[in-house]
């Protein structure tokens, strides 16, 4: 259980400062897991207003209406390495595809994600998880997505291919230097509206900018 209380105050972030921000305040995480574990003390929500607890107005539709910024930010992940943290197969045609930078994994159908381990060539643990080999990194297959805009142009991806290398999709565990994980994770899709959520081990390798007045998302390879 968390609990909580709802303030508002001056939010000062990027040398801006933001008016009547409103925010929940934790008192008690002593049961959520999350922060127990966590080296990070919050979370800001980069999402819509509309999706929010009660609907508050987020920071970044704040900043918009207060005229401190346009209608578009973007999101790139440092891939500089942090110590002690740490054939050809098609997967599907016509996916709807949304991404979400608050996940480490690429998530999709369990009979999708099972096709993209067992060409990995993953081993399923006790726990559950797809493990290979690190020293195999450099070895494993390249993963393409086909990104294409819908016809009403909504979401300007424009049809091009994004790569993914072993690098990208597998992630080493914290207490073992042999043993790596896969990223991609299956689970029950069924009636999310979409079939494939692509986390940051997929924005990890691209730059992204999110233009919250159009609705689209646009990539471009990380340097």
């Amino acid at each position: 259980m968390c609990y909580f209380v709802i303030l508002s105050i001056l939010l000062q972030i990027a040398g801006f400062n933001v008016q009547k921000q409103t925010f929940a305040e934790v008192t008690n995480v002593s049961n959520v897991q999350a922060f127990n574990n966590a080296k990070y003390d919050g979370i800001l929500g980069l999402g819509y207003s509309k999706l929010a607890v009660n609907r508050v107005t987020s920071v970044l539709e704040n900043m918009v209406k207060q005229i401190l910024m346009p209608p578009i930010f973007s999101f790139y992940l440092n891939r500089i390495e942090i110590r002690n943290r740490h054939s050809h197969t098609t997967m599907c045609y016509n996916c709807q595809a949304i991404v979400d930078i608050n996940i480490q994994l690429i998530v999709a159908s369990e009979r999708y994600i099972t096709l993209i381990n067992e060409s990995i060539g993953t081993t399923k643990n006790v726990d559950g998880q797809e493990t290979i080999n690190c020293n195999r990194i450099s070895e494993l297959p390249t993963i393409s997505f086909i990104l294409a805009g819908e016809k009403t142009g909504k979401f300007s991806f424009g049809g091009k291919k994004f790569n993914l290398n072993g690098e990208d999709y597998i992630i080493r565990v914290r207490t073992d230097n042999v043993t790596c994980v896969s990223r991609f994770y299956g689970a029950n899709m069924y009636e999310r509206g979409y079939d494939l959520i692509l986390g940051s081990a997929f924005i990890g390798r691209y730059y992204t900018e999110f233009d919250m007045e159009k609705d689209r998302v646009g990539f471009a390879l990380a340097k």
